[in-house]
């Protein structure tokens, strides 16, 4: 678990920028439900008392269905009721409503910020899962919330650290690349602790997935280091030289993208 400076640098200066940050970034995607509903529209009422029975059922399924309703039309209304009930769930010992559950979170800090103060220390301490659907889940929201607003999760950094050098789950890799490629610019002590986990993972891995990440990832946040330049021009050869066309596209892309950049040196000798 994080430690406890971790946490207070979290929970006491963290929290208001981050609700100020999702606040700022609220949208109308919603357009069909805002324009169909409203406060005095009786259904309202009656889709919030729906979900929370269904949220507090025993039946996991039912409380699956409830939490993917949510996350998908999810209004300010409606996440401002369901927060407890979500908060709830984030620590249920059934795996695949919990997962669900914080995938909710996402829904729940877009449309009503407010949430952030109820249920970001779960999210943070999800980080610690030892389960893979659970920990995918979380890195996949902290990667979406990262990308919006990087600046207030460079203090969780130790905890994506740990996972890009010890998981081994390739989607959960690929999505804390993601972190670190917004995050890297804003401090560069970071970067220069993370760049060689990242050309281990470009050495190692024999994903063409992963080793697409990790040449976004350089090419996108890392170019002043010189070695992670080198093995990624390295890389986008290898893809240039294979017989799959789709793959070669890829090579021929990064090359015409950034070549004339960090690359044209390595991709000339």
């Amino acid at each position: 678990m994080a430690s406890p400076s971790l946490m207070d640098s979290l929970f006491q200066r963290s929290l208001d920028d981050i609700i100020k940050g999702l606040r700022h970034q609220q949208s109308t995607e919603s357009t069909f439900i805002s324009k169909s509903f409203n406060e005095s529209t009786p259904v309202i009422l009656l889709i919030s008392n729906q979900l929370r029975k269904d949220l507090n059922s025993g039946n996991e399924f039912e409380v699956s269905l409830a939490l993917d309703c949510l996350s998908r039309i999810g209004t300010v209304d409606l996440c401002r009721d369901l927060t407890s009930e979500v908060f709830t769930l984030m620590s249920t010992s059934k795996v695949f409503v919990r997962k669900k559950a914080v995938g909710a979170v996402f829904r729940l800090f877009e449309k009503y910020p407010d949430a952030v103060r109820v249920c970001f220390k779960r999210l943070v301490e999800s980080l610690e899962s030892s389960d893979s659907q659970i920990l995918s889940a979380v890195v996949g929201v902290f990667c979406e919330l990262a990308s919006k607003d990087p600046r207030s999760y460079l203090p969780l950094a130790p905890e994506f650290y740990r996972i890009l050098v010890g998981s081994r789950n390739n989607w959960v890799l690929i999505k804390v690349l993601k972190i670190f490629a917004n995050l890297a610019p804003l401090e560069p002590r970071l970067a220069k602790r993370v760049v060689e986990p990242i050309c281990d993972h470009l050495r190692k891995t024999g994903a063409k997935s992963m080793v697409f990440e990790c040449i976004r990832t350089v090419a996108t946040s890392f170019t002043e280091y010189e070695s992670a330049v080198k093995l990624t021009a390295v890389k986008i050869r290898e893809f240039l030289l294979e017989d799959d066309p789709n793959l070669k596209y890829l090579g021929t892309a990064w090359a015409i993208n950034y070549g004339a950049k960090a690359f044209v040196g390595s991709f000339g000798e």
